[in-house]
């Protein structure tokens, strides 16, 4: 589980077999993940808190008991079937490997991209219907390939609006402090592009050199005023850059 900052911390080991059962409380609602240490069983998610009752772990790993711990169950059903469909598609995209027709590769590409596309709508379906459980957050955090699940800029009122729901429903819980962090992180680099953007709408063909405010490698500050290009060559290089040194 997450510790206050956010860190990940063991509470501790357990030997369990066949039905075996264990107790944990906690003042807070908090996520625990249990990590075999023999067996095939994958890493397993619970929600525990005060109002916590009987939870159950079925030998496929899907954990089950109430709101909460059943929608944790049903997104790693999401995840696997997710997973077992992005490899059948690898499988017949990789029978066209030595194939000099690729026709059906875009009919793949569209499959994988609409089922993608249900799998991330059935993310905010759960979301906006339910944005106080604490079980959302590890479906927020999921990917799908290399890409996350949800569009921070896309989605950002409504997780934003989830952290307030969030804060209420479970105050003091690390899971939220962590959340909040993400959400601080992803903020950060919304300002950055939009930092960027701006910083490109300046350099558009045909509109005047912006003015910049520089700095020498010495530390002096140069102001370049608006200029046209018609009587000026401006280069942009690094210093590491061994080809643009020798452009200029």
């Amino acid at each position: 589980m997450r510790d206050e900052v956010g860190e990940f911390i063991v509470l501790d080991t357990l030997e369990l077999q066949g039905n075996d059962a264990f107790m944990v409380q906690f003042d807070t609602a908090r996520i625990i993940s249990f990590l075999p240490l023999k067996g095939e069983l994958p890493v397993i998610h619970a929600v525990v808190g005060p109002n916590s009752k009987k939870l159950t772990i079925s030998k496929d790993g899907f954990i089950s008991g109430d709101a909460e711990n059943n929608w944790l169950g049903a997104q790693r059903k999401m995840q696997l079937d997710l997973i077992d469909y992005t490899d059948s598609m690898d499988a017949i995209k990789s029978t066209y490997v030595d194939s000099n027709t690729f026709v059906g590769l875009e009919a793949l590409n569209n499959a994988y991209y609409a089922y993608a596309d249900g799998y991330r709508q059935r993310i905010l379906d759960s979301l906006q219907q339910h944005p106080e459980r604490l079980s959302n957050l590890l479906t927020i955090y999921h990917r799908i390939g290399q890409q996350p699940a949800l569009d921070y800029a896309v989605d950002r009122e409504l997780l934003q609006g989830m952290y307030q729901k969030l804060q209420n429903a479970y105050p003091g819980s690390p899971d939220v402090t962590t959340y909040a962090m993400w959400l601080g992180k992803y903020e950060e680099m919304l300002a950055f592009t939009a930092e960027v953007e701006a910083a490109e709408a300046k350099f558009q063909p045909g509109h005047p050199f912006p003015e910049l405010k520089l700095e020498t490698p010495e530390g002096q500050s140069v102001h370049i005023k608006r200029m046209s290009l018609e009587d000026h060559t401006i280069a942009v290089w690094a210093s590491w850059c061994s080809g643009c040194r020798n452009e200029l």
